[in-house]
């Protein structure tokens, strides 16, 4: 089940890097962030790609997050990394 912390607004890009680093899964304009391979992962309705953090900072520095909440289930970024892995002849 999607949960979406309405109480934990992030309109700071520094907090939101600490969220991140901390393991946290934001959430914005139909986009999901989360850190991985000390990158951040951005996850869209029709892209996905890696962020250095000042990256991020410079593209997202006036977007507010929300903290996304999730079940074990919703989210399981490794078999993505598999099938992106693979290469093409």
């Amino acid at each position: 089940m999607k949960e979406f912390l309405e109480h934990e607004v992030i309109d700071n890009i520094d907090s939101a890097i600490v969220l991140l680093k901390n393991l946290k899964i934001l959430y914005s304009a139909k986009t999901y962030f989360v850190m991985k391979k000390q990158k951040v992962l951005v996850v869209g309705l029709n892209s996905k790609y890696y962020l250095s953090f000042e990256e991020f900072k410079e593209l997202y520095h006036d977007n507010k997050f929300i903290v996304y909440e999730e079940s074990d289930e919703n989210f399981d970024f490794s078999r993505d990394d598999e099938y992106y892995g693979w290469k093409h002849k």
